[in-house]
């Protein structure tokens, strides 16, 4: 059975591989038989109107009566298509095609006297044709290789597509669950609170300045149940204000959907008044066109960035730089946290940052963490969307 046609292009490939190597062997096999004939065994010189050409005359026209058999045996075997046959069938029409080109190269060596008698020129072809199929299966061995190689490649290119495609899919379900649970947080979780609240402040006015138990009238302190009922609501409203509210930007950054330069401003603006905050934005397009997940990921290189410079840095000032390079041939979008203050510990360690790394990495980007003399800056970079 014949296999299965490769796509245009492949069967393309295949063909111009083997016309390629079957005359460039071909050629090789023609001239180191020409060689042989002449300089090794001494064979007489080709004679025409019986009389013997030059020495340099005659090895011309043994070259160029074999490269005839070579070129018939490329062409004619590209033709028959034999780098896509069967074995079976690659045989018989490449022992068919070698015996044609054989007995073609014996016609002209007779005809134009490179042999005199005819038996010692049918000795040579029974020589030629068995030659010529080597050269074929030489020639179909690489075609072969090549298109192993070509598979494995393929192969490889598909499974890098679907991890890709996997890793998507991975990322905008994170977004989709980050953005329920954010949305959840920031509605009905607050919700219920102030509800709580509303009724503690209710019980809480209920009960003021009567004992739990007597109902007699007594002096309010911070013992008493109404006191310590408002404490609760106080707290409550502190969790519903502040942790609520930061649980629910680190789950889904504020700004996010309007673009970077938002999403960015919003995370300065937690950054505490006390300590100078500079953002450059001169030359990022606004809006962008990155995803959600790789915006989120920037956002979260920024703010760890902006977390280590508080926590271990100390801080005296911040600057971030969100930058956008669309001359190279492969444009980035590129991020960088800058602080003024404390040098970090030599070897720096990116543990912190590694898990950063590793999906920028896995995206085509990177994230670097450098010392400076007054300072460190994290730079973090990802490629453009085609």
């Amino acid at each position: 059975m014949r296999p299965a046609a490769p796509p245009q292009n492949e069967h393309h490939a295949d063909r111009t591989l083997f016309l390629a190597s079957v005359l460039l062997i071909g050629a090789v096999f023609a001239i180191g038989v020409t060689a042989q004939s002449v300089i090794v065994l001494g064979i007489d010189a080709v004679s025409i109107g019986q009389r013997e050409v030059a020495p340099g005359f005659d090895v011309g026209i043994r070259i160029a009566v074999n490269l005839v058999c070579v070129a018939l045996l490329a062409f004619g075997s590209t033709w028959l298509h034999l780098f896509s046959r069967s074995l079976g069938s690659f045989f018989l029409f490449g022992t068919t095609t070698s015996c044609l080109a054989a007995a073609i190269r014996t016609l002209l060596q007779l005809t134009i006297g490179v042999y005199d008698d005819l038996s010692t020129a049918l000795s040579d072809a029974l020589i030629t044709a068995p030659v010529c199929v080597v050269v074929l299966l030489i020639a179909r061995a690489l075609v072969m290789l090549n298109r192993k190689a070509r598979t494995a490649e393929q192969a490889h290119q598909r499974a890098a597509i679907r991890a890709a495609e996997a890793l998507t899919s991975l990322q905008q379900e994170e977004l989709r669950v980050r953005r329920e649970v954010a949305d959840a947080l920031h509605g009905t979780m607050q919700q219920r609170l102030v509800l709580l609240s509303t009724e503690l402040e209710s019980i809480a006015t209920d009960i003021k300045g009567f004992a739990p138990e007597t109902g007699v009238s007594e002096p309010t302190d911070s013992d008493t149940p109404a006191s310590r009922i408002r404490r609760v609501r106080t707290e409550l409203d502190s969790m519903r204000e502040e942790d609520l509210r930061t649980l629910s930007a680190a789950l889904y950054p504020e700004a996010l959907d309007r673009g970077l330069i938002p999403a960015t401003r919003a995370l300065t603006a937690r950054i505490p008044a006390s300590i100078p905050v500079q953002l450059f934005t001169e030359g990022f397009p606004s809006p962008d066109n990155l995803d959600a997940s790789s915006r989120l990921l920037l956002v979260r290189v920024a703010e760890e960035g902006v977390t280590n410079a508080l926590r271990h840095g100390k801080a005296a000032s911040i600057s971030i730089d969100l930058t956008h390079d669309s001359e190279s041939g492969n444009p980035t979008y590129g991020l960088s946290v800058r602080h003024r203050g404390v040098p970090p510990k030599k070897p720096i360690n990116l543990s912190g940052l590694a898990r950063l790394r590793r999906r920028l990495t896995d995206l085509g980007g990177d994230l670097q963490f450098a010392s400076e003399d007054d300072g460190a800056r994290l730079v973090a970079w990802i490629p453009e969307p085609r």
